[in-house]
């Protein structure tokens, strides 16, 4: 049976969003996702000793619009928050290597990782960058933005955040929390703010 392309969309979306609320439904999820809120939750792999974390929102703009804020490492001092320096080392096919500072609160010290990613474009389909580390002040940091289309106009954006990252400095707890509940929102917002 072949499905309808938007039908597919939406399945493929749903996929995506995974864990993402766990004590909802598909349906509800789609709904709180379509009214412009962000789900984040923790996500625990076997091969990491601390969960990492999954973002989930919509942003109200074409992929092709969002993709360069991603794809840009060079950019992230104006694209992305808390970024203090950011280079593109090299770009080689889809293979993208970076070098980021990230500015942590005071009184920690700010914290550098240079990371290889693999950046996969199916126009109209999906976009992806997926890093690892290379080097840095971490123990491990690797993630991912996945960008698909979001219900039946090309012009919203399902966009997925994942991220395990363990710096080398000790973090308190109460500062993970913080990045959990109002930072990475708060990035979401920032994307949103710059495609308006």
């Amino acid at each position: 049976m072949k499905l309808n392309r938007h039908v597919q969309v939406f399945i493929w979306s749903i996929t995506l969003i995974g864990l993402a609320a766990p004590a909802v439904g598909e349906t509800n999820t789609r709904d709180q996702l379509a009214k412009g809120e962000i789900l984040v939750t923790s996500k625990k792999r076997k091969e990491f000793p601390r969960p990492g974390v999954k973002a989930v929102g919509v942003v109200k703009a074409s992929m092709e619009r969002i993709w360069p804020l991603i794809d840009q490492c060079g950019k992230y001092t104006t694209t992305m928050q808390r970024v203090l320096k950011s280079t593109e080392l090299s770009r080689k096919d889809n293979i993208v290597i970076c070098e980021i500072t990230v500015d942590l609160p005071f009184p920690l010290d700010d914290i550098t990782a240079k990371t290889r990613a693999v950046h996969t474009v199916k126009p109209g389909k999906m976009y992806k960058r997926e890093w690892k580390l290379l080097t840095g002040d971490y123990e491990y940091n690797e993630g991912s933005w996945t960008l698909v289309p979001f219900g039946n106009s090309m012009e919203e954006t399902l966009v997925v955040y994942e991220t395990q990252v363990e710096p080398t400095t000790m973090i308190p707890n109460s500062i993970r929390n913080l990045a959990q509940k109002k930072t990475i929102p708060s990035l979401f917002e920032h994307l949103r703010d710059q495609v308006k």
